[in-house]
């Protein structure tokens, strides 16, 4: 067996592989929408606390899918670029790898930049979350001052001395 016909058994193994992948990359962006369908109508109808929260974990679930899907699109073209015997076929597949990379990275920082804004509004609910328990703290404190010296003055007042402050003649 020549080397060409090697390489032509190859190809039609290739062949069944690269449309696998090409169902499996848009099986996971499709499901990725799905999910995140599904987040979107929770969120929308069953929870009215942090929303601003849950949508940007929702937009984060949705964009991993998506650049998921896209690297599983990047090594089918690869595979496709293998198979294309032509210098157009290859340049064509290469122009597609470098366009769903460059989307890939893009997509991939704005989730990045999603994620730490989502960690800066965490932050700022336990800067609030914080000040509050330290404003409750100080107010138990100063409550329970003021009962003290309530206390204090009733147990004065009660005491066996009159109301002129001298002692009873008995």
């Amino acid at each position: 067996m020549t080397f060409a016909e090697k390489l032509n058994q190859l190809y039609n193994y290739l062949e069944p592989l690269v449309s696998i992948l090409d169902f499996m990359s848009v099986f996971i962006i499709l499901w990725g929408f799905f999910v995140g369908f599904m987040k979107f109508i929770s969120i929308e109808f069953f929870h009215h606390q942090g929303k601003y929260q849950q949508y940007q974990e929702l937009r984060r679930t949705v964009g991993i899918y998506i650049i998921l899907g896209l690297e599983f699109m990047v090594v089918s073209d690869l595979l496709h670029t293998v198979q294309g015997r032509t210098y157009k076929a290859i340049a064509i597949l290469g122009s597609l790898v470098v366009i769903r990379t460059i989307i890939s990275y893009f997509l991939g920082k704005e989730m990045k930049e999603a994620g730490e804004e989502a960690g800066d509004f965490k932050l700022g609910l336990r800067a609030v979350n914080l000040s509050k328990e330290s404003s409750l703290a100080a107010a138990e404190q100063k409550g329970s001052n003021l009962l003290k010296r309530a206390e204090d003055k009733f147990k004065k007042a009660s005491s066996p001395k009159s109301a002129s402050g001298t002692k009873d003649p008995k």
